[in-house]
């Protein structure tokens, strides 16, 4: 058991399906930062707090979609502007071109396994 269920179970005499953390820091074991809820409130606080993948979201919304309206393709590094977007925003080549693409988790904006070709 962790730490912060452990801490949740003692305060509060029950241990909910999730423990979340209202305070974002992942190790706290403060009980009044600690609420109860479930897998789906779980991703909706670190999707409304622009968490999502594990803390290393470094890029707002508005600067996603300026990355992917200003992305030009190109193969392994020739052509395109990956690099020049990568230097700009902070963030390796690869994410510039998983942002771009729609195949990062932190910034994916719908589920392509649920999207369906028109």
């Amino acid at each position: 058991m962790t730490a912060h269920r452990f801490a949740f179970l003692r305060a509060n005499g029950y241990l909910p399906p999730v423990v979340r953390h209202a305070c974002d820091v992942k190790l706290c074991v403060n009980p009044d930062h600690l609420l109860a809820g479930t897998s789906k409130d779980n991703s909706q606080d670190m999707s409304q707090r622009h968490r999502m993948g594990g803390g290393n979201v470094k890029l707002t919304p508005e600067q996603v979609e300026e990355i992917r309206s200003r992305f030009i393709s190109g193969y392994h590094g020739r052509g395109g502007n990956r690099r020049q977007l990568a230097a700009e925003y902070g963030v390796g080549v690869r994410q510039i071109w998983k942002i771009a693409t729609n195949r990062s988790g932190d910034y994916r904006t719908s589920d392509p396994k649920r999207d369906v070709a028109a």
